[in-house]
């Protein structure tokens, strides 16, 4: 059961339910509120039912969870965004605090950069423990005319104890197509390549 789920908020009424099924033996629905005209602040509670077979034991898992978007630096040449999500799981009495943030910002008519970071903080009430369970940070420039692309990424193990830096080159052929080539792991001795394409249409 994730911790953060994401919600479906009923027009008008800030009303938040989202069922879904994650296997033949396995649902979960999201229940809660966003705050009365500002949709950028919403909490509740994630019920699941689960078995490991049909017609087996049954666990109702709980999960409360919160949501804080800020979006409050819009303007023409910057963009940012802000989210801190919570969450607390009821029977592994497992609880977090995510922090991202993503700033895009157009350096000159070519150029853009982008930055993005996230932070996970846990605390498990059994161990009676707070660690760092996930850490991203990454730096993307864009040469907008030709849509090329360079990209840094680093991100760490739980507890911050080793860490994976990535490069990554991407080229925008179209609005549709894009491909994009990544080399992770590069500090160690069998550094990843990996090469892949999206071709996307809306209608």
């Amino acid at each position: 059961m994730s911790l953060h789920p994401t919600v479906g908020v009923a027009e008008d009424s800030g009303l938040i339910w989202k069922p879904s099924k994650l296997s033949n033996t396995s649902y979960e629905a999201s229940i809660g509120l966003a705050a009365p005209d500002w949709t950028y602040v919403s909490g509740g509670v994630q019920i699941g039912l689960e078995s490991e077979t049909p017609g087996g034991r049954v666990r109702a898992p709980v999960a409360f969870w919160a949501r804080i978007v800020d979006q409050s630096s819009n303007l023409a040449a910057i963009r940012a965004a802000r989210e801190v999500n919570f969450g607390y799981a009821t029977e592994t009495g497992v609880a977090d605090v995510a922090m991202s943030q993503q700033v895009k910002q157009i350096l000159t008519d070519s150029l853009d950069i982008e930055v993005r970071r996230h932070l996970t903080l846990q605390y498990d009430r059994n161990g009676n423990q707070v660690d760092f369970s996930d850490l991203e940070q990454s730096l993307k420039l864009t040469h907008v005319p030709s849509g090329a692309a360079f990209g840094l990424q680093v991100s760490a193990e739980p507890g911050l104890r080793t860490l994976r830096p990535a490069v990554t080159l991407e080229k925008r052929f179209s609005s549709h197509l894009k491909v994009v080539g990544t080399l992770s792991n590069i500090t160690s001795t069998q550094p990843n390549a990996a090469v892949r394409g999206r071709y996307s249409i809306r209608w």
